[in-house]
Parts: C-alpha cells; sequence; structure tokens
C-alpha cells in the first residue's frame, strides 16, 4: 500500500500509513470493464475520527468511485486511511456492475452487497540506551551516542521522547519522575535518531526514557503509538566547582579560607565525598618555552557537606610569585573520582615587612610564572 507492493486484506501492518485502498477488478459487461466501487469505514482505534475526516474524505465519508481495467488488475479507490492509532480497522467494500452505477443518484453508491475487510495496524517505535552518559561530563571524551537512541516506523510523521529521573511508569505508557526532560519533532524518518546526553538527562541519577511515534494527515491532526520506555540506568557526572563561588578569605591572624562549592548539578550526588586541595609554587623553567617546575607547598582534604560544598583553612605561603591549586575529587557513587579545572593564584608582596604575602585569585591569562 502506498509506495510498497499491495497486500491483501486482512493483514497485519508495522508502518503508520497513510494507507491506500484498493480492489481486484472483476470481469463485467461493462465498456473497458468499467465498474464503480464505495469504500465505507466500519469502525476503527482510537475514538471519533476528526470533523475534516469524516467530512472530506473517502473512506470516512461516503463516495462512490469508478475504476477500470483489465480483470484481475487492482485499482485505487480513491479511499486513503489514515492513522488513528494501533489496532483494527474494519472496511465494507460495495462493488457494482456500469449499470447500475449509472442507476444511482448522486456520488454515493452504497447499501447494497457488502465485503468486510479489516488491516490490523501494529507500529511501535523502539528505544535503547546508547553508551555511557555522563552529566556533566567535563574531562572524560565522549565516544559515539550516549543517551537515547530513537527508531521510529515508516510512516510516521513525528515523534515526542520524555526521561525521567526516578522513574515511575504512567498509565499511558510514559515516564514521569522527580525531573523531566521532554522534546518534540517532525519528519523523523526511520533511521536511529539520538539524543544527547545533555539535552536527555539534567544530572546524575536514576533516569528512564520514552518515545511515542505520531501519524494522521499530515496536517492538522496526529495520533500516537503506545509509549516504548528503556529499562531505568544509572547516570553518573565528573565533579566540578562553581568557579563563580569558589571564594578565598582572609582571616585573623594572617591565616585564610578556601571554600569550595560543587556546581548545583553535582551538589547532591557529591555530597559526602572527599576533596583534595594542593597548592603548588610555580618556577619558570623556559621563557621560551613556556614550561614551570611545581613544588607543592600545600596539601589538604575535605569532607563535602550534605550541599557539596567543603572549606579548608590554611597559612598562605610566604614567598611571592605564581601557586597554582589543582582540586581532585574521590569519587561518590553518582560522581566518578578525578580532577577539576585547575585554579590559578599568585602571593604578592604584603604590605608590611612581617606580614605574608596576600593569596588571591589570577586570570587564567594573566598569570605569568613565565614572563
Amino acid at each position: 500500500m502506498g509506495a510498497s507492493p499491495w497486500q491483501p486484506l486482512s493483514a497485519t501492518l508495522s508502518s503508520m500509513g497513510p494507507y491506500d485502498v484498493g480492489v481486484a477488478l472483476q470481469a463485467t459487461a461493462g465498456e473497458y470493464n468499467r465498474q464503480a466501487v464505495q469504500v465505507d469505514l466500519a469502525s476503527e482505534p482510537g475514538g471519533p475520527v476528526p470533523s475534516a475526516w469524516s467530512s472530506s474524505y473517502s473512506p470516512y465519508a461516503p463516495y462512490c468511485e469508478a475504476v477500470a481495467g483489465a480483470p484481475g488488475t487492482i485499482e485505487p479507490t480513491g479511499a486513503q486511511l489514515y492513522f488513528h492509532g494501533d489496532g483494527t480497522y474494519v472496511l465494507n467494500v460495495s462493488m457494482y456492475t456500469d449499470a447500475q452505477h449509472s442507476a444511482f443518484a448522486g456520488n454515493t453508491c452504497g447499501g447494497g452487497p457488502t465485503t468486510t475487510a479489516s488491516l490490523t495496524v501494529d507500529a511501535m517505535p523502539t528505544l535503547r540506551m546508547a553508551g555511557t552518559p555522563l552529566i556533566p561530563r567535563s574531562t572524560r571524551k565522549a565516544h559515539g551516542d550516549n543517551g537515547p537512541v530513537l527508531e521510529l516506523p515508516t510512516g510516521n510523521q513525528g515523534y515526542k521522547w520524555r526521561c525521567a529521573r526516578d522513574p515511575v511508569v504512567g498509565p499511558d505508557g510514559s515516564v514521569t519522575g522527580t525531573d523531566t526532560t521532554s522534546a518534540s519533532g517532525t519528519s523523523a524518518g526511520t533511521t536511529p535518531s539520538p539524543v544527547g546526553e545533555s539535552d536527555a538527562f539534567t544530572g546524575p541519577g536514576r533516569w528512564a526514557c520514552s518515545v511515542q511515534a505520531l501519524s494522521g494527515d499530515n496536517i492538522d491532526n496526529e495520533f500516537g503509538t503506545p509509549w516504548a520506555t528503556t529499562a531505568t540506568i544509572t547516570v553518573r557526572g565528573e565533579f566540578v566547582r562553581d568557579q563563580s563561588r569558589t571564594v578565598l578569605r582572609r582571616l585573623a591572624r594572617g591565616r585564610m579560607r578556601l571554600t569550595i562549592p560543587a556546581i548545583k548539578t553535582d551538589a547532591v550526588p557529591a555530597a559526602h565525598g572527599k576533596l583534595t586541595v594542593t597548592l603548588s609554587h610555580a618556577t619558570c623553567l623556559s621563557a621560551r618555552k613556556g614550561t614551570v617546575r611545581l613544588r607543592k607547598v600545600l596539601g589538604r582534604s575535605v569532607t563535602l557537606n550534605r550541599a557539596g560544598r567543603g572549606s579548608l583553612t590554611f597559612a598562605p605561603p610566604r614567598q611571592p610569585g605564581y601557586y597554582l591549586g589543582r582540586v581532585t575529587f574521590g569519587g561518590t557513587p553518582l560522581i566518578l573520582p578525578g580532577r577539576d579545572a585547575d585554579m590559578y593564584l599568585g602571593a604578592f608582596s604584603p604590605p608590611t615587612p612581617r606580614a605574608r604575602p596576600t593569596l588571591q585569585f589570577v586570570d587564567p591569562s594573566a598569570w605569568a610564572a613565565c614572563p
């Protein structure tokens, strides 16, 4: 049907239409073997059809179609079924000779002997999780697809997808949860369509995703397949500190406090994990090559609180110059161990000879260990 070969009814189809209805012509005495056919929709899944269909299109509105051709050939009737949901579509087909057709008034020729035919539509999308999603992803490179991959039936005119954290499958088969993402699209085709990990997931946790394929009249009325839902997976992430809220504060008696919070996405998943901070003095080895030697002057570990924030107190270094701070996270069930972006710092000459240098953050572009 459509671009595919004609299939005898009753048949089960996995495509989403539209479905052209044809008839095999019998031998008659009419010129050119002319005859007439009317196809009426007896029942279909999905409840009442849109009013635009029932007032304009066959087989939703009764219409008598004249056909001609050699006996045994299959001719289209002009009737075209649109997808209205998975299930069984029942048609009543009435055939008349050319002479009988001429006796009918108007453009309908129903009410006579009919043949009942049916087709069953079983069109379903599929959805799989690919790769190893990471949210957020900072240092580990992605390889291939990482997230949900949609595959849609032939004839689809669009799709909807939804992903949910802490998922619960709803009555319609789709997922809901404590946090959701979703999108829709048109002209999806049938090739696998990956959804990016950052579009599908907002952070680490337990996630599942659902997809629904859409079809109909490709104008104003579309209807969906049942939702297909993946199994629940655990999405992990990498530790990223919130640089805008990372604070270096001078305390009484010359000491300093460094406070490092995780970004909002990581805050709860990183709670109670261990953060290690090392501070190293940078000495220029080659100004031409821009190479430096790092000498560790401080190493401290702190356990993040339930808000994903850690603070450590220390004495600032005595030697002026440029320093590099490295932040390493030990890992939790949802946050992988790894190193965050370096902190660029400088200890500058104190206002008085006996005071320690003032340690502060330096813009990376102005960090000049090798001038």
